[in-house]
């Protein structure tokens, strides 16, 4: 890192907010039978927590002990959102399920989707093609510039009217 730019960096991340990854499993991964697993991170060489703020919790639902987790737990398992204890959770499951596209929305979504596809790709080709002219435009100056500078006057005419002979001469100089 530039040290010029150390001082300015240092002010901006010596303040970021402790950051949880959160993973909602439906089988106990660790088969350890807990509701709940921290995972810290550790400088191995000095047996110290490493304390940068991020911290990675995996919540095991099929561990659905009688507690506040398990009942969140429990409420993952529900398909029933009114049977659900969070109210949080139930609102949004209700909605999401409310939501089920038609046909026609289906269609319409696909349609949009196709469009945004199609347009994206015509960028893609506008902005290779603009690529492609410029990397072409500095080849074709490079070579002539070498050609001038051997005093190979000929070849430059040459070049100008024979596509293969300009791309031999490309070649020849490694362009």
């Amino acid at each position: 890192m530039d040290n010029r730019y150390f001082s300015i960096l240092y002010a901006y991340f010596t303040h970021l907010p402790e950051s949880y990854i959160i993973f909602i499993t439906d089988k106990d991964i660790f088969k350890a039978k807990k509701q709940l697993y921290h995972i810290e991170r550790k400088i191995e060489e000095i047996g110290a927590d490493f304390q940068d703020g991020s911290h990675i919790l995996y919540f095991n639902t099929d561990c659905k002990q009688d507690n506040a987790l398990g009942n969140l737990a429990k409420d993952f398992h529900r398909e029933n959102p009114e049977e659900m204890q969070s109210k949080i959770l139930s609102k949004r499951v209700a909605l999401l399920k409310s939501r089920r596209l038609d046909k026609k929305g289906e269609q319409k979504m696909n349609l949009v989707l196709e469009q945004y596809r199609q347009k994206a790709f015509r960028e893609g080709i506008e902005e290779g093609m603009e690529k492609g002219v410029e990397s072409g435009k500095q080849r074709m100056a490079l070579l002539m510039g070498i050609l001038a500078e051997k005093g190979r006057v000929e070849d430059i005419k040459k070049a100008a009217g024979d596509k293969l002979y300009l791309e031999s001469l490309l070649s020849e100089f490694g362009l």
